[in-house]
């Protein structure tokens, strides 16, 4: 896909190749909080998550700024996925590109960055 720089949403692939061919995944939904992080149920509870999606995209969602989410999941489970990438969305434009829509299309699992929580 083309350069984003210049428009209201970036992407960036953090690690592995982006797998457009479906991937015969398994529905679920995980909701995890903040103060979870490197707590053993954060653990239990991604690792569930990225086997029921058997090897394929992981995309997390934001508005600002991409972040290290996606580096997070490349550093820790590798193994578990087929890419890792961050796309942040700034704008009601942005989020109606034929990009965006394809990069959303494309993922086996979304995750939605949350916000400053202090």
């Amino acid at each position: 896909m083309p350069n984003n720089h210049d428009r209201d949403f970036h992407y960036s692939c953090r690690c592995g190749k982006a797998n457009f061919q479906s991937v015969k995944h398994r529905s679920g939904i995980l909701l995890i909080g903040g103060a979870e992080g490197g707590k053993l149920g954060e653990d239990q509870a991604t690792t569930w998550l990225l086997n029921r999606a058997k090897g394929g995209n992981y995309l997390v969602l934001r508005f600002g700024n991409l972040g290290g989410q996606a580096d997070w999941i490349c550093d820790n489970y590798p193994s578990l996925i087929g890419s890792a990438a961050e796309l942040s969305i700034d704008s009601r434009e942005g989020a109606n590109h034929p990009d965006v829509i394809e990069y959303i299309r494309n993922a086996d699992i979304l995750f939605f960055a949350g916000g400053d929580q202090n």
